[in-house]
């Protein structure tokens, strides 16, 4: 489940997008499957599924809760002051989608949701990012797994670290979308460098944005 290669079929292609989704919900979902995406452990797939099950089996096993967790070891540890539990508060922004509208945030669930975080945040990450050898080497196995496992490129939700390279070299990225929102991290193997795009709003747009940007920030 954590190298996304367990094949179980993403819960949004399960339940209703309108309806607002918590962890029983999924968990109920799942147990009536008997069939999987694809034959497990035959290439990797990224399942929001996967972060789920993960979060509940830490929750079950550590007797705490995934919320309590998350404070502990990145909240409070990489100095997050603003992130905080989607059941905790309801006050923040809403995402919009390609006209504007703006869109209810129905996945509550734990694991692949449930934390919510500003630009802030995501930047003392991402100081953590390069500067952390255990986050860095978690990282770097994206760029080992590109031998083992083929990426289905047909998976709508991808929410996980991937291997690629283009004309400046290598990367790890991690991108994510729903809700009216859209998210896409970057860390650069040879120079360290990490760097994020994060917009409340869904749109065909964002694509072209991010590859504006990394000639911006990378070409000499």
């Amino acid at each position: 489940m954590a190298n996304h290669t367990a094949a179980i079929h993403d819960y949004f292609s399960l339940l209703e997008h309108e309806i607002e989704i918590n962890n029983e919900m999924v968990i109920e979902a799942i147990s009536k499957l008997d069939t999987t995406a694809y034959k497990p452990g035959n290439h990797w797939g990224c399942s929001n599924t996967h972060y789920v099950l993960l979060a509940h089996i830490i929750s079950h096993e550590l007797n705490i809760s995934v919320d309590e967790l998350f404070q502990k070891l990145f909240i409070e540890k990489y100095n997050m002051s603003n992130a905080f539990g989607t059941g905790e508060n309801e006050s923040y922004m809403l995402g919009q989608d390609e006209t504007g509208k703006r869109l209810p945030h129905l996945s509550k669930t734990i694991g692949d949701a449930g934390l919510v975080a500003s630009a802030n945040d995501l930047l003392g990450f991402g100081e953590q990012l390069c500067s952390n050898p255990t986050l860095l080497n978690e990282i770097a196995d994206a760029k080992e797994m590109r031998h083992t496992y083929e990426r289905d490129t047909n998976w709508i939700y991808s929410l996980g670290w991937f291997y690629s390279e283009d004309e400046f070299g290598e990367f790890a990225a991690h991108s994510g979308k729903s809700d009216g929102f859209q998210c896409y991290h970057q860390l650069r193997y040879e120079s360290g460098t990490y760097w994020y795009i994060l917009s409340n709003r869904y749109s065909k747009e964002f694509t072209a944005m991010r590859k504006d940007l990394v000639e911006l920030l990378l070409r000499e």
